[in-house]
């Protein structure tokens, strides 16, 4: 799932317990602009609030497998996803709807 940012210099994505910052700023070198460093707090945020990441940064003697797992699965079960893999058999560009 790619996050709405309030800026174009960094691009946010989270794939299941797995959470992407990339800074996306070529033409500085990736210097952290003042648009950036206001825009990372929000998007730490909601990684935080995120329930999959949440679960995989716990203590792994501490986790609710089950409940990850079933996130995990959700993610396996989804349109998107098996529009992904049609999109590879079919060797076409995936029509993403969000799903």
């Amino acid at each position: 799932m790619k996050l709405d940012l309030p800026t174009r210099k960094l691009a946010a994505e989270i794939n299941g317990p797995v959470a992407w910052l990339i800074y996306d700023n070529p033409e500085r070198r990736n210097a952290i602009s003042f648009e950036m460093q206001r825009a990372i707090p929000k998007i730490l945020e909601h990684f935080e609030h995120d329930p999959a990441i949440r679960e995989a940064r716990e203590d792994p003697t501490h986790r609710d497998l089950a409940t990850l797992e079933a996130r995990i699965l959700a993610c396996f079960e989804s349109q998107d996803y098996l529009e992904g893999q049609r999109a590879f058999l079919e060797k076409r560009r995936p029509v993403f709807k969000g799903h």
